[in-house]
């Protein structure tokens, strides 16, 4: 499959309705977010470089921190999730504005290639929750990893 086809098939309106309907869905793209940041953005929680991946000045702290939280193998509050989802006052989640980068991910898995955030390129094994897939089980596991 072209890489083309998976980003017509994950839209920003799937994307969206994903992350508004699934708890785990939204740890897994803060994560995926978290780790487009650079080291020193990460180590620090915050965003200084303007290269149009990871957070935004204004969520790097916040998001950042729940990134660690999850990372440490512990979900999110009700609270927390509430935040991440939080609409600004166009109705946009929080979690949302970052799809494009979720997209990206999401062909990246399709595909069984890891393509960096920063437009780099090469190949490697897909391997998800500690298992290496092939074939028709990559989608099928990568689906999996958004379920409770």
């Amino acid at each position: 499959m072209p890489i083309e086809s998976g980003y017509k098939s994950w839209t920003k309106s799937k994307i969206v309705n994903l992350l508004a309907n699934n708890d785990r869905a939204v740890e897994r793209a803060i994560v995926v977010v978290y780790n487009n940041q650079e080291g020193d953005e990460q180590a620090m929680q915050s965003t200084h470089k303007a290269n149009g991946v990871g957070f935004t000045a204004f969520d790097a702290n916040i998001l950042s921190s729940f990134a660690e939280q999850i990372n440490k193998k512990r979900t999110l509050s009700s609270k927390q999730l509430e935040i991440a989802r939080k609409t600004d006052k166009f109705g946009n989640m929080k979690i949302a504005k970052y799809w494009k980068q979720l997209q990206a991910e999401i062909v990246r898995k399709e595909q069984k290639l890891d393509i960096p955030a920063d437009g780099g390129f090469r190949t490697s094994k897909q391997i998800i929750n500690g298992v290496e897939l092939d074939g028709a089980n990559k989608q099928a596991a990568f689906l999996a990893t958004f379920q409770n």
